[in-house]
């Protein structure tokens, strides 16, 4: 008796299989299982190195038939299903239901011994699911590799137009001058920065030896204009905040715009204007303006280097789409007003730094909150203005760092404050 019941319970979780809309009967079922091995058998070395690959594709091999009067019409609906494209729905006898494919058919079986039958042996494999990884470009991976691209371009043009070979004297003191007002602008640069002693000292130091060795360096254009950009490149490790350093930038930009015809730059450092008269006038001219160029175009490049190092989330480094639209349009201006000087690879290095930088800012900045303009009735405290237009006192500091309050206790009323709106 209790072997019947045993019967009787398996019997009764068999179910009529079914494949697509083609039933069958089951005569027998096999399953593929398992591991996918790598075996990697290595020369001079006894034992092999067995590397798993995932769980195999599941196979299930059926050997099903239909059967009776009919079994004709039954069986070309089998056939339909077999070689209808793309995975379908198979009901196992044993198993249940499975999303598959048919990876290898055999039939239809006929013999007049066995009239009023077809029979067919089936492997299906399991379908499973097309889950490609999730994939993002790096833009500010982009940004890096074309910055140390347009670095290149930059001294390989500067050492090509500087030239101090046979020259007048008068020629090469003039460039010692200019190179001499360029170390001390980037000196300056690094002075304005928010950053620790000891690394200001060492900025200093590196400054100082430079200087030193400035009348002997200038006349190896490619040590110097390595030296140069090294200097810039080294003022973005300086500032306790990264952001910082794109001010310290900005004052690079203006270097020598009297004599550059002009520059976007809020800051300005003039040279004066040397007289195209004379052929040593004309290469003095020159080289001042190679220097200008080396000292503006690194400073840009970098300025773009130190965008992508920047974080563009709530708490980070950006934390408005403004910002982030404001620190990409003032780089973008600037690779502009120096594409008007640049030499041709330059010009192209520079051209897809700037490609790079937009869609970078435009990437990473794309989900940052919004600024508004807000101006509270009366005068509150920080903490409770931050409670009205938040929910709690977290934003205290922000509004007061922001509109640049003086005391955090009185944020005026009646005036239009600036507040970042989260929503």
């Amino acid at each position: 008796m209790a072997d019947q019941a045993t019967t009787s319970a398996w019997k009764k979780k068999l179910q009529r299989g079914r494949f697509r809309d083609a039933e069958f009967f089951a005569e027998s079922s096999d399953c593929e299982l398992g591991r996918r091995i790598a075996m990697h058998e290595f020369p001079l070395r006894d034992k092999p190195f067995a590397e798993d690959m995932g769980r195999k594709a599941r196979q299930w091999t059926l050997e099903i038939y239909v059967i009776g009067a009919d079994y004709m019409a039954a069986r070309d609906k089998i056939i339909t299903a077999l070689e209808e494209p793309g995975s379908g729905t198979l009901v196992h006898p044993y198993l249940g239901t499975k999303q598959v494919v048919v990876s290898g058919a055999r039939g239809p079986s006929e013999s007049t011994s066995d009239g009023g039958m077809a029979r067919f042996s089936v492997t299906f494999t399991e379908a499973g699911e097309n889950n490609q990884p999730a994939t993002s470009i790096n833009t500010a991976a982009i940004v890096g590799q074309r910055s140390d691209l347009a670095i290149t371009a930059i001294e390989t043009g500067f050492a090509d137009r500087f030239n101090l070979s046979g020259v007048a004297g008068f020629v090469g003191t003039a460039a010692e001058g200019v190179a001499g007002s360029a170390l001390e602008l980037i000196g300056d640069a690094a002075d304005m920065m928010p950053t620790v002693p000891t690394g200001i000292s060492s900025f200093a130091g590196t400054l100082l030896r430079t200087g030193s060795s400035l009348a002997s360096l200038i006349r190896t254009p490619s040590l110097f204009a390595g030296q140069i950009s090294g200097m810039i490149s080294s003022l973005a490790g300086l500032p306790l905040r990264p952001k910082a350093a794109l001010d310290s930038y900005k004052s690079l930009w203006g270097f020598g715009s009297s004599a550059s015809g002009g520059t976007t730059s809020s800051y300005s450092t003039p040279l004066p204007v040397v007289p195209r008269t004379t052929p040593s006038r004309i290469i003095q001219a020159d080289n001042q303006a190679a220097i200008v160029d080396l000292v503006r175009q690194t400073a840009v490049v970098e300025s773009a280097r130190t965008a992508s190092a920047l974080t563009y989330v709530q708490d980070g480094d950006v934390v408005s789409y403004q910002e982030a639209v404001g620190i990409r349009d003032s780089i973008i201006e600037q690779i502009d007003e120096e594409l008007i000087t640049a030499d041709d690879p330059t010009y192209v290095a520079l051209t897809d730094l700037r490609a790079a930088v937009v869609q970078d800012i435009n990437t990473r900045g794309a989900d940052l909150a919004r600024l508004n303009s807000y101006t509270p009735d009366v005068t509150l405290p920080s903490v409770v203005l931050s409670h009205r237009l938040y929910g709690d006192a977290t934003h205290a500091e922000e509004l007061v760092g922001r509109n640049n309050i003086s005391h955090p206790g009185f944020i005026p009323g009646g005036q239009a404050i600036e507040v970042v709106s989260y929503a």
